[in-house]
């Protein structure tokens, strides 16, 4: 089965899910490709041309530039690479850019075991037109006790492919919190660098596939740039530790 998480394409509202223990079998999972920010909207969104070749919108990567009938700067990135918690913006242009990338926001109790696919990719710019830039990635943002996934799991956040003259998405992000205690998450989010916290951009239980690339630009070569990739974190921590007395 699918769960399409929306998020709100003018404020960026998003869905959250809190389960107990997630199970995500192959050929299943959560979609919410191209279910951001839409019609030019979003922090990160591209710059708008006046007549052909918008930039393409920014999120975890910088939107990629459109140079047809002078410069068109694609979006800036915005958010927190360790606490994704925004969807996607989209390309420049509100008729034609691509939507950006939603948000798939996961909180569990227990275990996430991932064999199928969690997407926020960003959508193209509008098929055939020269006006619209790619849609920025989403976010994927998991937190639970235990992370795991066999090797035909996906975690994807990728930028919107732009059309001719028009510049690619950038990249979303991706963060997957597991082993993180309660009382250390406040602190994780304020941005204090905890010793007992480990950042990686890869999982030793987690055998599937990333993607946080950016979307390529549009032909013809050198009019535009492809968006620039977005970010991946894996964070955990070691058991706290410290002295227990036993008192007979």
């Amino acid at each position: 089965s699918w769960v399409y998480p929306v998020s709100d394409t003018t404020n960026g509202g998003s869905v959250l899910f809190r389960v107990r223990n997630l199970t995500i079998d192959a050929n299943g999972g959560f979609n919410a490709d191209g279910r951001g920010y839409q019609s030019g909207r979003g922090p990160g969104k591209g710059a708008d041309s006046s007549s052909i070749g918008s930039g393409g919108g920014g999120y975890g990567g910088q939107g990629g530039n459109s140079y047809f009938s002078g410069t068109w700067a694609g979006g800036s990135p915005y958010g927190w690479s360790n606490a994704p918690v925004h969807p996607g913006s989209a390309g420049g242009d509100a008729d034609y850019g691509g939507p950006g990338g939603g948000l798939v926001r996961i909180e569990t109790s227990g275990d996430v075991v991932l064999n199928g696919t969690v997407t926020a990719n960003g959508g193209r710019s509008m098929s055939g037109q020269y006006y619209g830039g790619g849609g920025s990635g989403g976010s994927i943002f998991i937190r639970c006790d235990d992370f795991s996934g066999g090797g035909s799991a996906w975690l994807k956040a990728t930028g919107g492919i732009a059309d001719q003259y028009t510049g690619g998405g950038g990249g979303g992000r991706i963060a997957v919190w597991d082993r993180v205690a309660p009382m250390m998450v406040d602190r994780i989010l304020d941005g204090e660098r905890l010793q007992e916290l480990r950042i990686t951009n890869s999982h030793s239980r987690y055998l599937g596939s990333v993607s946080v690339a950016g979307g390529s630009a549009g032909a013809p070569p050198g009019n535009s740039d492809p968006g620039l990739g977005g970010t991946v974190l894996f964070l955990s921590c070691d058991p706290p530790r410290g002295t227990v007395l036993i008192a007979m």
